[in-house]
């Protein structure tokens, strides 16, 4: 039902005006997660990186479909289309939030074209129920294990259609987040608290959710079926690619991967270096083999 909403909310931007923007050669679109994958985490993308999507431009339309908001998106992946001969930005669609917000260039802007609230669908009292469970749970965290990693801010950030739970904050600097994954060896302590997060809220009549590892630091929390395969709703009259570095467990980027992987499109990478190579050598050929 959510799905069959956003489809109607797109026909009303007119996707028939898409499609002739797009025109006949853009009928693929290879869609990336950001960090660990077209940039390092919480780092700005680099010039080689933009080379390559670049030239991706040239054979397909090119979306970024992160779990971070938009502020951090345009903060990270902003070279891709501000720098001279850079990409045109209308041949990028930018997806925050695991894909359930989704902005085109339009007017010389990013111009939100869909978006859903988190807030509203599972209703204010148990969101803010869901709040309480998750503060007591950091807090109990925290005294559990005094000084294995340092404390900074912005613990909990709500992104509309998801929450972010950072036990070290998103205010950590590099060194700080250095020290919070030395203890979380690959997402152990992250994982237990989905864990006790999921028993909390299984006592209770709460709308069902999905938690998944995010990034390097954080937990992402979001309604079932808000994760990024949600962005491939956008785009049913194309041929969808997908490039991430957490596919596997309880990564964030798992379902959208599992969907195309098995049509070859989806692809597993270790940074942004190795996601060169995929688009070089494996996806551009192949868009060029199916014209």
């Amino acid at each position: 039902m959510i799905r069959d909403a956003l489809r109607n909310s797109i026909t009303l931007w007119d996707m028939r005006t898409r499609g002739e923007r797009r025109g006949d050669r853009m009928k693929d679109i290879v869609l990336f997660d950001m960090d660990g994958t077209l940039t390092a985490a919480r780092k700005k993308i680099e010039r080689d990186t933009t080379r390559a999507i670049k030239e991706l431009t040239t054979h397909s339309k090119v979306g970024i479909v992160t779990g971070s908001g938009l502020n951090y998106l345009i903060e990270q992946c902003s070279m891709l289309w501000e720098e001279f001969g850079a990409c045109n930005p209308e041949n990028i669609i930018l997806m925050p939030c695991n894909g359930t917000q989704y902005y085109e260039w339009k007017d010389n802007a990013w111009t939100c074209l869909a978006s859903e609230n988190m807030r509203d669908y599972v209703g204010a009292i148990n969101y803010d129920h869901m709040i309480r469970v998750i503060l007591n749970l950091q807090s109990a965290h925290v005294n559990e294990f005094p000084g294995a990693y340092p404390l900074t801010g912005n613990f909990l950030s709500y992104r509309k259609s998801m929450i972010n739970w950072s036990p070290v904050g998103r205010d950590a600097n590099d060194s700080q987040r250095n020290e919070f994954l030395k203890f979380d060896h690959g997402g152990i302590q992250r994982t237990k608290l989905i864990e006790a997060l999921t028993t909390k809220l299984q006592d209770t009549d709460f709308p069902p959710i999905e938690m998944r590892l995010g990034g390097e630091t954080s937990i992402d929390i979001y309604p079932v079926g808000w994760d990024k395969s949600f962005a491939l709703d956008y785009f049913t009259d194309m041929t969808c690619w997908f490039v991430g570095d957490r596919c596997n467990g309880l990564g964030n980027d798992k379902e959208i991967y599992d969907q195309l992987v098995v049509n070859g499109r989806a692809y597993q990478t270790t940074g942004p270096s190795e996601t060169i190579k995929i688009v070089q050598e494996i996806i551009i050929p192949a868009i060029m083999r199916m014209k």
